[in-house]
């Protein structure tokens, strides 16, 4: 990845007020605390977990009993600081926002998600349906999730608590709980983010996220967009939609665009973007461009298939005389989870024809088979190979296609 125009003032653009804070979620360019964090034992994770206030009564029952249950859009209202404290309310709030959230590719037999649009980067957790009341989300250890631009890497996100007989403070895991139709952070741990993790003295870097956010439902994040930066991983939730016309609109593109970004299928699975203005700063109008290892810029292209779009070279956002923009990232796939792009010339595809030919048959029962055997990816699907809507491609997508055939489906 190369970075050799990501210059000091291109960053300054990025501390301006009328610039997109570009510090992606919870980054941030200066520390925010030097703060003493120990490492839990299990059994201080435990403490930490049952010291905060009382989960959801008995009767508010989760209608969640598989990972899958949770699939679908979120809107998450966050509150952010500067420093922890042995209370939320010990310490004054910063900043105040709602970030668009999608739970993805569940798998029920691991009992695990994928959560974009929380942190820079997508992170995985599990969900444990057996040990309490409602079900808690665990998130997995030590998820490498934010990225600081000004001084280049990435950080680890770590959950903290407060341990009240011992007067510490500890890193544990992030977790969440799930009741009646929504996610709550738990309300006595901290979010922060670390440079490394061990014990004694820890840096904090950037705000820190205030414990208790509550994340209800959202249908109109239906997409994920997932790229890589300077090695890291980032992502990001959106709406997609398209007309008529074959243009498809998708919003919070790479969760810094201001403006929608506007995408146009062409015939043979091919598309193009519009040179919009994801954003503007005090140096110009930053818009979004192709460009690759010369240092050249163009309208962005790329291809895809019925739910996913994928572009053909590396991108960016830059101002027009090319001498500020946002750093070259790695070509980008946005996912769409809800609906299917359909592109001209195509007719719209049937349920169950996975390779596209128009009919369905036991060559789509292969593809599915290729699919769960890790012999295939989805990139070699034309059609959704997700018939039911769960995120998974298992067995009950290939009995969706046998009834199909047997014409027990539509």
């Amino acid at each position: 990845m190369k970075k050799s125009l990501f210059c000091f003032v291109m960053l300054v653009v990025a501390m301006s007020a009328a610039a997109v804070q570009l510090d992606r979620g919870l980054g941030q360019q200066m520390p925010a605390a030097i703060r003493q964090i120990h490492e839990a034992t299990p059994e201080v994770e435990q403490a930490i977990l049952h010291s905060g206030k009382a989960r959801a009564p008995r009767y508010l029952k989760s209608p969640a009993t598989k990972a899958s249950d949770l699939v679908g859009g979120y809107s998450c209202a966050y509150n952010w600081t500067d420093d922890i404290a042995t209370s939320p309310d010990a310490i004054a709030t910063l900043v105040s926002g709602t970030k668009s959230v999608r739970i993805y590719d569940a798998n029920d037999s691991q009992k695990s998600i994928m959560i974009a649009g929380l942190f820079d980067a997508p992170v995985r957790a599990t969900v444990d349906f057996t040990s309490y009341d409602v079900p808690l989300i665990v998130f997995d250890a030590n998820p490498i999730a934010t990225y600081d631009q000004y001084n280049g890497g990435g950080y680890y996100n770590r959950g903290v608590g407060y341990y009240a007989a011992q007067d510490r403070f500890y890193f544990t895991q992030i977790r969440a709980w799930v009741y009646d139709n929504e996610i709550e952070l738990v309300d006595n741990i901290w979010i922060v983010s670390v440079a490394t993790i061990s014990g004694g003295t820890n840096t904090l870097w950037g705000y820190v996220w205030k414990p208790g956010s509550l994340m209800t439902p959202n249908d109109q994040v239906n997409g994920v967009m997932t790229y890589h930066y300077d090695n890291f991983d980032f992502g990001s939730a959106l709406h997609i939609s398209q007309n008529a016309s074959y243009v498809v609109t998708v919003d919070n593109f790479a969760d810094v665009a201001v403006n929608p970004v506007i995408i146009r299928l062409k015939a043979g699975n091919k598309w193009v973007a519009d040179q919009v203005t994801l954003y503007s700063g005090e140096y110009g109008d930053y818009i979004l461009k192709g460009t690759n290892d010369d240092k050249e810029f163009f309208q962005l292209a790329g291809t895809g298939n019925s739910f996913s779009l994928t572009s053909s070279s590396d991108w960016t956002a830059v101002v027009d005389n090319g001498e500020f923009w946002f750093g070259q990232c790695e070509p980008f796939t946005i996912r769409w989870f809800d609906d299917q792009f359909v592109f001209p010339g195509q007719t719209q595809l049937k349920p169950g024809d996975i390779d596209g030919n128009g009919t369905v048959d036991v060559n789509d029962i292969n593809m599915l088979i290729n699919l769960m055997l890790g012999k295939a990816s989805a990139v070699d699907c034309v059609g959704n190979p997700d018939l039911n809507g769960d995120s998974i491609t298992d067995v009950t997508d290939v009995n969706s296609i046998v009834n199909i055939m047997l014409g027990k489906e539509n």
